[in-house]
């Protein structure tokens, strides 16, 4: 045989070892794979996860299991979460007391005197990484927001933000024969509202409007730049905080407000129109009302005022972040929590029955708020949700306690005590740096 036909038997008989082979396997002889296949994926180990709110707002009982736990239980059969409720005492004490905290929520206004004051904020960035969380899904100021209380660093990721409409009694409106407010107002306008509904009949005072004074400041549409993060330089004085202030204050001033120390704090606000129902009009910019808390008015809302120079700018987001217990011994199982609240899935069924405004950017999300509540029947729903946010004030712990002075002693200052304006924002402006200096000191 020569060399060619040497090669042709040779390649002839690969060809049957080859057939061969495949014919095996198709007779069900089973490959190696087959015969062995990978063991199941073992079970996860059962763990139990403790849940804190730090601003109380989940302290009802039996809230956050209807809420959220149940939702986590039915996801992960292997997770049994916990609530623990802020009656227990501040996270300072908790972590004092041992107390296990595996996810933290907190409002960016509260933040500053919980979580981090305990020391319990995490760096998410590498759990992002890690579990390939896509940061794009969310409205950007609200991550930026984040970064900047961090110092560059991702300590919470926002459940939801607080809306900020215009709450109005429209019996009150009807009553006095005032046109209900609508949509795309500018604050000018609503003063003029505001003025023709602050008054007294038959011996009862209405009061035009009610404001949350803190939280408009927190969430100023021109981002007050009260405190550099970086230097802690403190600046109530410039002309931009003055103008945010004397818009705040005009309301008060109204004739026939006739404030009080207790009627100017947020509670007294809240309490002219929740309770009271003698407020027309109440823009607490932090809260979004039950059908329980608004029973037997009859309510309507309207969207956020804007500054006539600033056409379509809404109030800054007010996030309520999830945050990863630095003391947490489940912290990768408590990440994965976190990503279900944060997922479309979630986000889209809390939407659906209001029970929060999501900052996630999807369209389909947005437009289904509301739908099965049957409070909104009817109502101006898209006032609920936030248009274009304005860009967040530079965060710092002083810059909230700077919001906090200007909200209670400098409102007091000047509405009931006849106090200078400039004299007012100064003397705070020279309490904040005795507090940062005091803080160093320590």
């Amino acid at each position: 045989m020569n060399g060619w036909n040497k090669l042709a038997g040779m390649a002839a008989l690969a060809s049957l070892v080859i057939v061969s082979a495949c014919g095996s396997g198709e007779q069900g002889s089973g490959s190696k794979d087959a015969q062995n296949p990978a063991p199941p994926k073992a079970a996860a180990e059962p763990v139990e996860l403790v849940f804190f709110h730090a601003g109380g707002d989940w302290n009802q009982e039996g809230y956050f299991m209807k809420e959220y736990g149940d939702a986590i239980k039915a996801k992960f059969p292997h997770v049994t979460p916990k609530f623990v409720s802020t009656t227990s005492g501040s996270l300072e004490k908790l972590v004092a007391a041992g107390q296990p905290l595996d996810i933290i929520v907190s409002s960016v206004g509260t933040a500053f005197t919980s979580v981090f004051p305990a020391g319990l904020q995490t760096d998410l960035d590498p759990y992002v990484k890690k579990h390939q969380f896509d940061l794009n899904r969310f409205e950007p100021t609200s991550i930026d927001m984040m970064r900047q209380m961090g110092e560059g660093k991702l300590f919470g990721l926002p459940l939801y933000t607080a809306p900020a409409p215009i709450y109005y009694n429209k019996d009150i409106f009807d009553k006095f024969g005032v046109a209900y407010p609508k949509d795309g107002l500018t604050w000018d306008e609503l003063y003029e509202i505001a003025k023709k509904l602050t008054r007294k009949e038959g011996g009862q005072l209405y009061h035009g409007l009610a404001i949350s004074p803190s939280h408009y400041l927190m969430r100023h549409q021109t981002s007050l730049k009260l405190v550099d993060p970086s230097t802690f330089k403190v600046t109530l004085t410039t002309d931009q905080t003055k103008l945010a202030m004397e818009n705040l204050l005009r309301f008060y001033q109204l004739p026939g407000y006739e404030p009080n120390a207790t009627k100017l704090g947020v509670s007294g606000q809240r309490q002219l129109f929740q309770k009271d129902h003698t407020a027309a009009m109440w823009l607490p910019f932090s809260t979004m009302h039950t059908a329980e808390e608004l029973a037997g008015m009859n309510w309507d809302v309207a969207a956020v005022p804007t500054w006539k120079d600033m056409p379509g700018v809404g109030a800054q987001v007010y996030p309520y972040h999830l945050y990863l217990a630095s003391s947490g011994k489940h912290k990768d199982q408590s990440f994965e929590i976190i990503q279900y609240l944060l997922s479309d899935e979630f986000q889209l069924g809390k939407s659906k029955q209001a029970l929060f405004v999501s900052l996630l950017k999807s369209d389909a999300i947005r437009s289904a708020f509301g739908q099965d509540a049957p409070m909104y029947k009817g109502k101006n729903i898209k006032a609920m949700l936030p248009g274009k946010p304005a860009s967040p004030s530079p965060q710092s712990k002083y810059y909230s306690a700077s919001t906090s002075r200007m909200a209670t002693t400098v409102v007091q200052d000047v509405v009931l005590k006849a106090k200078d304006l400039n004299t007012a924002l100064r003397e705070a402006e020279e309490t904040i740096v005795k507090q940062i200096e005091a803080d160093k000191n320590k």
